[in-house]
């Protein structure tokens, strides 16, 4: 699935710009929000999290699209060029194909958007939401019938920089009426030889987790919903719940269609579909167009470094090649050659 899904048009970049950061301002100038951000901060050190980093998001759903819609804000620019550059350190090789080069891109910005929800404090909580588009339009929905009616929750979780920097670790399941029927890779843009290598395995201990620690727990309150696992390599027997979902045609469905696989996500029997080889289309396809330019400025900076490094190791041997030559021997024929 493209990250450009549900994009507002290039031309409002500026304007959604100017309005996220007045709106960022007017945080600081809220009584009510001051007072939200200070609840938060006073979670974060008196609980279990202890100041250390954590993860923010509705109930419904995180503000991780903040970061597409905003490549001239200077954190987000970074952490893109600094995983990108990760990403990149030995890909302008000869033997690297363009494949090879889209994927580690994508992965590359996958999880730099993921990083830029990585937080300290409240008042970045808030910030993020506010240049997110997904949590103003959950809020909006919520308030539809009035604030007696208003059940939205705010949810806060430590943070994992493993499960960042492994999106490959990621599934997304479906459960409907208590039975676990399928799951997919989370992220679908990129083939992962590993999961698809291991994934019989993968799909057991899927199962295994739910069985036995999820379903009983969420079975009173719960009949069905779409739930995220973290599934942790090298051993792939550690999962972990990362949220909980609705079970509607809204919820991303992965290598899954709401329409075309209804009966497999109704009634089973279970199947973990996983990419099998490269997604035979480019980076482009996956990678939000703002930030484009920034990605192929990105390649084409890393190119240049390694033609130069290239050319000076060139001339570094040459040179050195031509000492070895022009050693006692050659300085001695060239001498012999000047007296005659």
């Amino acid at each position: 699935m493209s990250t450009d899904e549900n994009e507002t048009d290039p031309h409002t970049i500026d304007d959604e710009e100017d309005s996220a950061s007045d709106a960022c301002r007017l945080i600081s100038m809220s009584q009510s929000l001051s007072t939200l951000i200070k609840r938060i901060d006073s979670v974060l050190s008196k609980s279990s999290f202890d100041g250390q980093p954590f993860f923010a998001k509705l109930d419904t759903r995180s503000p991780k699209d903040a970061l597409l819609y905003n490549p001239r804000v200077l954190r987000y620019r970074r952490m893109v060029e600094g995983e990108l550059a990760k990403a990149s350190l030995t890909l302008f090789m000869p033997c690297r194909s363009q494949r090879a080069l889209d994927r580690e891109m994508t992965l590359g910005f996958i999880r730099a958007q993921n990083r830029a929800l990585k937080l300290q404090k409240g008042q970045e909580a808030l910030e993020l939401f506010v240049r997110s588009f997904r949590i103003p339009e959950d809020l909006r929905t919520m308030m539809q019938h009035g604030e007696k009616h208003f059940d939205g929750k705010l949810v806060l979780r430590k943070w994992d920089d493993w499960a960042v920097d492994h999106p490959e670790a990621e599934f997304r399941c479906f459960v409907h009426k208590g039975k676990l029927t399928a799951a997919t890779q989370y992220f679908t843009s990129c083939f992962f030889p590993e999961v698809y290598q291991r994934r019989k395995a993968i799909a057991e201990q899927i199962q295994r987790f739910f069985n036995e620690t999820v379903r009983d727990r969420l079975s009173a309150t719960h009949e069905s919903y779409v739930i995220d696992f973290l599934v942790r390599s090298p051993t792939w027997d550690d999962v972990q719940v990362i949220e909980l979902n609705a079970y509607e045609v809204y919820t991303g469905a992965g290598l899954f269609s709401w329409s075309k696989d209804r009966d497999v996500l109704m009634n089973g029997p279970f199947e973990l579909r996983v990419l099998e080889s490269e997604p035979d289309v480019g980076r482009e396809q996956f990678i939000a167009k703002r930030w484009m330019p920034v990605v192929d400025e990105h390649i084409e900076f890393r190119r240049l470094t390694v033609l130069m490094y290239v050319m000076t190791t060139v001339i570094v041997f040459l040179a050195f090649l031509a000492q070895k030559l022009l050693g006692e021997e050659g300085i001695q024929h060239v001498q012999y050659s000047a007296e005659k």
